[in-house]
């Protein structure tokens, strides 16, 4: 079940080893296959620039983000895509929320059996200052499709007002999950916690509703002209910087 699982000494080295495509892929369901490429940047009309993430997996995951940050920095607004993101490590979510908000802003909370504890975004380099303006806005686009680690990038950025969510009502699965190596290579997963809201209230098996839904958004092709993705521009484009 979701809270005790087993993952083959395969399996851990196709996911964290595997060699990743020059583009991001999905299959016909929405999801990133297990070899996308990770991370994906452009600029979009009106000064909007664009940010996909299809895994939280990638060891590169950090730097890889880092880069498409600073590549769009200059940019009027940004459109961040988890659409698809089954999600990975949630190691690295408060660092790529450092580069959206200040270090220590409250994001969510971890609950535990017997305590609740509050998230906090971390310094994402050495100036301990979002990379990305916080005069700027920000669109998350999540589909039911978005996942674990993805849902709590998600969550957090809602939660600490950073962005508008647009798309579809997020998976509905937020465990924490810690790897236990078993002989013969076998890797054990257990959920000890789940991630929530800055209420405690929990995304398992509840998701993430958007601030605004748009039908069919897991189907979208990815395009400036994708429903998702026209929304997410019409948004950012009312939403001048400083407003």
């Amino acid at each position: 079940d979701r809270n005790t699982r087993l993952r083959s000494a395969d399996q851990t080295v196709r996911l964290l080893f595997a060699e990743r495509s020059s583009e991001t892929e999905f299959s016909t369901s929405g999801r990133a296959l297990s070899n996308s490429k990770t991370v994906e940047m452009r600029h979009l009309e009106d000064g909007i620039g664009y940010i996909a993430i299809t895994n939280l997996d990638d060891p590169k995951l950090p730097g890889e983000v880092k880069k498409a940050v600073e590549s769009v920095r200059a940019d009027q607004g940004v459109i961040l895509d988890l659409r698809g993101n089954q999600g990975g490590g949630d190691n690295d979510v408060a660092r790529i929320m450092g580069m959206f908000v200040k270090p220590g802003t409250e994001t969510g909370t971890i609950v535990a059996p017997g305590q609740t504890v509050t998230t906090k975004a971390e310094p994402a380099d050495q100036t301990a200052q979002p990379i990305f303006p916080e005069s700027k806005p920000v669109v998350v686009l999540v589909d039911r499709n978005t996942a674990s680690s993805a849902e709590n990038l998600a969550g957090s950025l809602k939660e600490s007002h950073r962005a508008v969510i647009v798309g579809e009502k997020t998976y509905g699965k937020s465990g924490i999950q810690i790897p236990r190596l078993l002989p013969g290579g076998t890797i054990a997963l257990v959920v000890v916690a789940d991630r929530g809201d800055l209420k405690g209230a929990i995304y398992t098996d509840v998701g993430i509703n958007p601030d605004i839904a748009v039908e069919g958004a897991s189907q979208g092709d990815r395009s400036s002209e994708d429903p998702a993705v026209r929304k997410g521009r019409e948004i950012l484009r009312k939403r001048k910087p400083g407003s």
